[in-house]
């Protein structure tokens, strides 16, 4: 949840992904912790309809996959040169990418 919080202070850590894992975790052990996730004014309302219904708006999907693989290539271009770490990446990215666009819009 912290790193989650930091994702909508710091601009390419994403926040959303750790509160929808913050959450999917609370859910199945505390029911405070993951009201205190879906209750949330700023990010609860998105976590809670991709817990709950599997569902993403198509527009928040697009600013997802977009932003997500400006920050891969800006990441695999100038960041680091070794190949695991970029292959890494890369494979986080498409597995990122197919979790959004399987989720219904």
């Amino acid at each position: 949840m912290i790193i989650g919080t930091l994702g909508y202070i710091l601009p390419v850590l994403p926040g959303t992904i750790f509160m929808i894992l913050a959450a999917y975790c609370f859910l199945h052990s505390s029911d405070t912790l993951y009201r205190k996730v879906v209750d949330h004014p700023v990010y609860g309302y998105p976590v809670k309809r991709y817990i709950e219904n599997n569902y993403i708006e198509k527009r928040t999907k697009i600013f997802i996959l977009i932003s997500m693989w400006i920050a891969t290539l800006f990441s695999i271009l100038y960041i680091n040169p070794h190949l695991y770490f970029n292959l890494l990446t890369l494979f986080l990215s498409i597995l990122g990418s197919i979790v959004v666009l399987r989720a219904k819009s």
